[in-house]
Parts: C-alpha cells; structure tokens; sequence
C-alpha cells in the first residue's frame, strides 16, 4: 500500500503538476513577449517577390557555373558508382541558365 502511495502514482501525479505549471509559465512568457515585441515587429524578415525571385535567380546561376565549369574542366562525377556523364552537366547549364534568367527577368519586372 505504501508503495501505492508513494511510487509510481506519486510519480505520474508530480509530472502532470510540473508538466501543467511548465505550460502556464510558457503561456505567461508568451503573452508577456507579445507586450514587449509587438506583431509589427515580426514582419522584419518577410521577403517579398522581387527578393525572392533575385535569391533564387543567383542561386541558379550558382548551380549553372558550377556545372558548366565541371564540362569545361573536364571534373568526373561519380555517383554511387556510377559515372556521370557529361551530357547531363550540359542539360543543367542549360536548364539552371534558363531558370536563373527568367528568375532575373521576374525580379526586375515585379
């Protein structure tokens, strides 16, 4: 009976009572945090659709130089393996090209 008492159920019984008061408390801080910072505050790092299409238009032509210096330099691309073949680094400089112009395009016209 005493270990009924004071074992697993005392046990389970702390958890919920901590598990509670650590609920309230994180409630509590957070609405306080809202006082502090107000929302207006949390539309800092919105990224719009000109610096959107901008970061993935340089990205993609990150990709496209890489592969196009990989064709230039002659760089073996072994995968698992499996060699690479050439051909597929000039479909991404194309493909990747492509996308970061068009990328640039929509960046400077919206």
């Amino acid at each position: 009976m005493s270990d009924r008492k004071y074992g697993v159920f005392k046990g389970i019984k702390t958890v919920i009572h901590y598990g509670a008061f650590t609920f309230i408390k994180f409630c509590v801080l957070f609405r306080i945090s809202l006082y502090i910072f107000p929302k207006k505050s949390y539309n800092v790092g919105v990224m719009n659709s000109k610096k959107y299409f901008g970061v993935t238009s340089f990205i993609f032509l990150i990709i496209s130089a890489l592969h196009l210096y990989r064709v230039i330099d002659g760089w073996e691309a072994v995968i698992g393996g499996y060699s690479v073949p050439m051909w597929i680094s000039w479909t991404a400089v194309l493909v990747a090209g492509l996308l970061a112009f068009h990328g640039y395009k929509l960046s400077k016209h919206n």
